[in-house]
């Protein structure tokens, strides 16, 4: 028997023509959504548990006690304006008005489910994933095989019999069918999801993963670098350990694949080698070929001629033969980015070569940092060696520019220069460095510094096998002791490379070798990476004291290094001031404010005239020549009170004197500086 029915709008208020209400029946006030309808005064709103909804504007009038977790909505809305499938939950959130269920996991290996209704979702090895429905304890696998995943889901109310969609999605859109099985899946994130009859209504989903298969093989690569720069002969031979059939290979990430297991050719990077079996399962590994050792066409000082010479070609009967050249420069080391510094044309010689020289190329492209002050690493220079190549073609008839270009392998230059005058002959980058094992200085083979003195040597890698330095110091102590130690290695090195070697007393790790004992002198020299060596042994003697006129300067020599002059002889400075002004003629009855001068200004210069003190012995005459690397130095820095401080080298010529011992003194003159 009916005693109460009631008809709702969406949001709740009643449709009164069909409200229906039995006589002599007590009146139902629990109505839309089982909630009680406040109807005192008139009020017309539902008392949910935490807050009241006025049916008539479908609004809470409320602030939603939850708004700062359901940011997305109003918190004014009632049931997230979900009114046609769902219900308020004691005005704090909207739920689903129909059967519910919710999936759960994921769960490894075979669960079984303590519920009497359940749904799940399993996944096995192969990649099937499918849904399946048990009705008793225990786990039903509708995929297919043995579950290697599976997920349970709790089921809320009775019967879900009626559940008929079944869903997957890899992206934004959902691919629905009647099947409960989804096979042929690759790795990676799905979102299943269940729907009833209508589609539309009940639903939920969740996040499964399909994982790879445990593989039955594995494999390892031997890498082959490059041999050469620009070679392009690395390699990469893939051997496979285990099971899979027949395996074919991949070396750009599974794109291509091929049945030899040798990559070879290769140019310097890195191959995402993928190795497949017969059942298609891939696996995947990273492999690097280093790039090669630059093998250089000829290496050049910068301040001598660079020659370079090429013959004509079959062109050189036409109109305006010439031969283009285009020097391009490595600014940044190791970048592979060669700029253009030098663009010439020449018409061949009576001989048929066109002669070149590439030294205005190098002009002003060397930086030559003076080292930090008292470094006592081994540091690899870049400031001062570049790479450089030659682009060549003709030119003929009315062109400007050739119709192609050859380019060479890389040369080197390196900042500085040696007198061609004084030798002719000499190639001091490889015929030389390698018989003398020389570093770059002309200074005499022994030094005498004091005990605080810094000091430094370059070094130039002359030799292709050469890829490791090491700086070995041999220290003599007053009681007759000596002592030897490795002071600093630096890896990773190339032929052509350039190095910076501490070499004073203070920073070249002598003093440290025993701080407990009196250093009275000390050798050093350089190995390789198999401990032969590779350098002169050169020697430091240290002074008893320190003379109170000693003066330290830092100045870059004619090879392009950097190293340390100490003079104890006489020491003179001196300031020149000079002022220009501008003389104002004065009228007669001139006005006093208008001042005598209209302007001028003052400027002050230092200078230092120094001398290196007696020398004497067999090296004293080494040592006077040496003195005109210091006279012709381009860079100079006083640095006597611990600071770098720049002077101006205006020294015009070398004074020597003997005195009545027979011994040498030399003289130079700097300027600037405080």
């Amino acid at each position: 028997m009916v005693v109460q029915a009631n008809d709702y709008y969406p949001f709740g208020l009643t449709i009164k023509p069909s409200d229906f209400q039995r006589e002599g029946e007590m009146e139902n006030n629990f109505l839309y959504q089982g909630q009680e309808l406040q109807d005192d005064l008139d009020l017309g709103w539902y008392s949910f548990k935490w807050r009241n909804h006025d049916p008539a504007i479908g609004r809470f009038f409320n602030i939603d006690p939850l708004a700062d977790k359901f940011v997305h909505n109003s918190p004014y809305a009632f049931s997230e304006n979900k009114v046609t499938n769902h219900i308020e939950l004691e005005g704090l959130e909207a739920v689903f008005a129909q059967a519910e269920f919710r999936l759960s996991g994921p769960l490894l290996g075979a669960v079984g489910l303590t519920t009497s209704h359940a749904l799940g979702v399993a996944a096995d090895l192969k990649g099937n994933i499918g849904v399946y429905y048990s009705g008793s304890l225990g786990l039903q696998v509708g995929a297919g095989g043995t579950a290697g995943l599976s997920v349970g889901v709790n089921a809320n109310t009775e019967d879900i019999f009626g559940l008929e969609g079944w869903g997957v999605s890899a992206g934004a859109f959902i691919d629905w069918q009647s099947s409960n099985q989804f096979t042929g899946l690759t790795t990676g994130n799905y979102t299943i999801w269940v729907n009833d009859d209508a589609i539309t209504l009940c639903r939920d989903s969740q996040i499964f993963s399909v994982n790879s298969a445990a593989y039955t093989f594995d494999y390892t690569g031997a890498v082959t670098d490059e041999s050469i720069s620009g070679a392009a002969d690395g390699q990469i031979d893939i051997t496979v350990t285990g099971t899979g059939g027949q395996f074919t290979y991949s070396d750009d990430g599974g794109q291509n694949f091929q049945g030899s297991n040798i990559f070879a050719d290769l140019a310097p990077g890195d191959y995402s080698i993928v190795v497949k079996d017969d059942s298609n399962n891939e696996m995947g590994k990273i492999f690097t070929v280093e790039p090669g050792q630059v093998i250089f066409q000829e290496s050049s000082f910068s301040e001598n001629p660079i020659p370079f010479t090429r013959p004509e070609t079959g062109n050189s009967s036409e109109d305006n033969y010439q031969i283009y050249l285009d020097v391009r420069v490595e600014d940044v080391a190791a970048s592979g980015i060669y700029a253009s510094k030098l663009i010439t044309a020449k018409p061949p010689e009576s001989d048929g070569f066109a002669r070149f020289n590439l030294r205005p190329a190098f002009r002003g492209i060397f930086a030559q940092d003076p080292p930090a002050m008292n470094e006592g690493n081994i540091v690899q220079l870049t400031d001062r060696i570049k790479l450089y190549k030659i682009y060549y073609g003709d030119l003929y008839d009315d062109k400007t520019v050739p119709d192609s270009l050859t380019g060479t392998n890389p040369y080197l230059v390196l900042k500085g220069g040696v007198s061609k005058r004084a030798y002719p002959t000499l190639n001091y980058l490889t015929a030389y460095l390698a018989a003398n094992k020389k570093f770059l200085t002309w200074a005499p083979i022994e030094k005498e510094v004091d005990y605080g003195q810094e000091d430094y040597l370059n070094f130039y890698l002359y030799d292709t096998d050469l890829s490791e330095v090491n700086l070995i110091v041999k220290a003599y102590f007053d009681d007759d002791t000596t002592e030897e130690d490795t002071i600093d290695t630096l890896s990773g090195l190339a032929y052509g490379n350039l190095v910076q070697i501490p070499a004073g007393p203070l920073n070249s790790g002598a003093i440290a070798i025993d701080p407990a004992k009196n250093l009275v002198k000390y050798e050093l020299w350089l190995t390789d990476q198999l401990d032969a060596v590779i350098s002169e042994v050169r020697t430091y003697i240290i002074t008893p004291y320190k003379h109170p006129r000693t003066r330290y300067y830092l100045f870059s020599n004619s090879l392009g290094g950097y190293e340390v002059l100490r003079t104890i002889g006489f020491s003179e400075r001196s300031a020149k001031i000079e002022h220009t002004i501008s003389e104002k003629l004065l009228p007669t009855g001139y006005d006093a404010n208008d001042g005598q001068f209209g302007n001028g200004h003052s400027r002050k210069q230092n200078s230092t005239k120094v001398s290196t003190g007696f020398y004497s012995g067999v090296l004293s005459k080494e040592w006077l020549e040496y003195m005109q690397e210091v006279a012709l130095s381009r860079k100079v820095f006083d640095i006597t009170n611990g600071e770098r401080i720049p002077m101006i080298n205006a020294t015009k010529g070398v004074t020597v004197e003997r005195n009545e011992d027979n011994k040498r003194l030399c003289q130079a003159r700097f300027f600037g500086g405080l």
